[in-house]
């Protein structure tokens, strides 16, 4: 027989059909003994199971492979801007330039304000005493050591060009890998909520085969219907038995 003539047998004697009222797919299956038809029955329900696991596995793996792919390169991302930072503080032998230029300003602050104090009261020790007085020549020597280390602080600072444009370049390197590791971090962050928002949907699309009724063995018989079977008998030698009746009264009829 072709796969076509199958196909026709096997929904003539397998029927899913779905009850509208409860929303229910019942299954009916017709063959030659009880037995039969209970093992199809358990069979197509351990079928239908197997197809449903890989259509839902399918569907969820579509749905999650997106997703997977834009939490792995972000992650990628992220370990590249680590590394990124951990070269640039390796090469430049500092933690964090930012923080060393604020305490070298912080130090500069507190020098220049100590030497504006010392300033003034040199000015106020000459209007009370001679110019040469102690005082105020030891003062001097203090301006004198202030400057002298304001100086040294502005020199590390990078007062001069090239040292000046080496600082903000460092610095400016700095932000970028600091930028880009928080960046890349942010984008880890929102693409594993993606991954788990995207599980949710695919575990909302999950289709799942409940049995309510497992296979039941019949007690009687549907198929063959006997007294239909004997009228149709009947009707088809009828039918051919006038047909014959008529085959023979025609040829009489000619023969005369």
């Amino acid at each position: 027989a072709s796969i076509e003539d199958l196909g026709r047998f096997w929904n003539k004697h397998v029927v899913a059909a779905v009850d509208r009222r409860t929303s229910l797919v019942v299954l009916r299956v017709r063959a030659f003994s009880p037995e039969d038809a209970q093992e199809i029955a358990r069979r197509i329900l351990a079928e239908s199971e197997v197809l449903l696991n890989a259509l839902n596995e399918q569907s969820r793996n579509d749905t999650l492979r997106d997703a997977q792919r834009d939490l792995r390169a972000a992650e990628a991302r992220y370990a590249a801007a680590l590394a990124q930072q951990q070269e640039w503080r390796l090469k430049r032998v500092a933690v964090d330039p930012v923080q060393v230029a604020e305490t070298l300003s912080l130090s500069l602050l507190k020098l220049e304000t100590e030497r504006i104090v010392a300033q003034q009261e040199i000015e106020v020790l000459r209007r009370l005493q001679a110019p040469s007085a102690p005082g105020a020549n030891i003062l001097e020597d203090r301006v004198r050591a202030l400057d002298a280390g304001i100086d040294d602080l502005r020199r590390k600072l990078g007062q001069s060009s090239e040292d000046l444009k080496s600082a903000i370049a460092a610095l400016g390197a700095f932000e970028e890998t600091e930028l880009e590791k928080r960046f890349s971090e942010t984008l880890v962050s929102l693409t594993a909520k993606g991954l788990q928002e995207a599980e949710r949907r695919a575990q909302a699309k999950a289709i799942f085969l409940s049995v309510f009724v497992p296979p039941s063995l019949p007690v009687s018989a549907s198929d063959p219907v006997w007294w239909r079977l004997t009228f149709f008998v009947f009707m088809m030698s009828g039918v051919i038995w006038t047909n014959l009746i008529t085959l023979i009264a025609v040829i009489r009829d000619k023969r005369r």
